[in-house]
């Protein structure tokens, strides 16, 4: 190294050396540049991670609403089960009050029009053969 290369050097060891402008713009590009790449690779980076992160989420809702599904199903047969068995009870209970309660459409309607038939023949016993010859 000759001499101007010891002054400079001598310079660098204790600070009173300046770069140049252009030296400065030259190394702040190369910093941009390597923080750009960095951040650009940490981007790529979470991007793959939240895409796993998503993956497994979406795996564990598709168990989850089979679990729940299959839960649902059998709670619904469990209550279906002790309705029908509170239901029996009660009809016991009532010696078949309860039953005789529900019967078939058919059978209300032909109940209730006899019932009807009886009330008007009291209220009124002409009006039963109104129309009729």
């Amino acid at each position: 190294m000759g001499f101007a290369g010891q002054v400079f050097a001598a310079r660098v060891a204790i600070g009173l050396a300046i770069p140049s402008p252009q030296a400065l713009s030259q190394a702040g590009s190369v910093l941009v540049q390597g923080a750009s790449r960095i951040y650009g690779a940490l981007a790529i980076e979470q991007k793959r991670r939240q895409m796993e992160s998503e993956g497994r989420l979406a795996k564990g809702l598709v168990s989850l609403r089979g679990i729940v599904t299959n839960q649902s199903a059998a709670l619904n047969s469990m209550m279906e089960g002790a309705v029908e068995d509170t239901m029996k009870r009660l009809d016991q209970t009532t010696q078949g009050a309860l039953s005789g309660m529900f019967k078939p459409p058919k059978e209300v309607r032909r109940l209730l029009w006899l019932i009807l038939l009886k009330q008007l023949k009291l209220i009124c016993p002409e009006l039963i053969f109104l129309g009729v010859e």
